[in-house]
């Protein structure tokens, strides 16, 4: 066996199922499609798509007459991206710390990477080093704390969305990053937020990832708690019943949608909005 097919299998086929269930939804390629156009990119020009993954949004760039570059720090991905796409450009590196020369890329793109991040302002900087005079940046993601889902049991669902939320290195990062943005030097920066809806079975595996998080992590319900197929919760030390994962009766996960902040002269400090939305993209020119 080679090293490349020992590394994927250690990567859970399951999670790169998921993944590319979520990418092949209509609503996502329209997501995808709207980070492209604010990039503002022109044939020829060169763009880094940090946290790549399987390089789905590498060979939808390059459609587009760019030359896109590969960035995850998952080895693995790598592989992956690298089998699916031998005639594209991957490469291992992480955001702090991108294998490219000063001012070499005409636009940076980062979809559902900064939530990962302790540090975003150092990420920005690296960023900043990379991008040409008048680059575009693009930031994508969901703010982990405003996801709403239909429950009977709307007390329960909230500790679970929250103690999901806690287990992200940086679960509102969305909702700063206009104000990284300014405070990384870049100008004329724009906010959108874009609201998704899940009716069907395709997302099932996130919401109910959800309530499993919550359980592995040993969150509670301070009067102990009913699973949400309405069984009994299991004990968790030191506290009450805890939730289990389960078949959830309804699904209709939803995003809030939050308006868009009203414009404003570039450096205010003023929050874009109290609760970012789960699909944030923000553009900026590099000063």
């Amino acid at each position: 066996m080679s090293t490349s097919s020992r590394m994927v299998g250690g990567m859970s086929n399951e999670l790169i199922k998921l993944l590319d269930r979520a990418d092949a939804m209509p609503a996502a390629a329209l997501l995808r499609a709207r980070t492209y156009d604010l990039l503002r990119l022109k044939p020829g020009d060169t763009v880094v798509d940090v946290g790549c993954g399987a390089g789905l949004a590498v060979a939808e760039l390059a459609d587009r007459n760019v030359t896109a570059v590969g960035m995850d720090v998952s080895e693995e991905m790598i592989t992956v991206a690298r089998r699916r796409r031998p005639q594209a450009d991957f490469r291992i590196g992480d955001a702090y710390r991108l294998p490219l020369h000063d001012r070499e890329v005409a636009g940076y793109r980062a979809d559902k990477v900064f939530h990962e991040l302790a540090d975003p302002a150092k990420a920005l900087a690296e960023a900043v080093r990379v991008l040409t005079p008048g680059g575009r940046i693009v930031l994508i993601g969901q703010d982990w704390d405003t996801i709403v889902i239909d429950s009977d049991q709307p007390a329960l669902t909230r500790i679970i969305v929250h103690a999901r939320a806690d287990l992200t290195t940086n679960p509102r990062a969305a909702r700063a990053y206009r104000n990284l943005l300014l405070d990384a030097g870049f100008r004329e920066v724009e906010v959108e937020a874009h609201v998704g809806v899940f009716t069907g079975e395709t997302m099932l595996a996130m919401l109910t990832g959800l309530a499993q998080a919550a359980h592995s992590a040993g969150g509670h319900h301070p009067g102990g708690v009913r699973r949400l197929d309405g069984g009994a919760g299991a004990p968790c030390r030191g506290g009450p019943a805890v939730p289990r994962p389960a078949a959830v009766r309804r699904l209709r996960h939803q995003v809030a949608d939050q308006p868009a902040p009203q414009a404003r002269h570039p450096r205010s400090r003023k929050p874009a909005a109290s609760a970012t939305a789960a699909e944030a993209r923000l553009a900026g020119s590099c000063m």
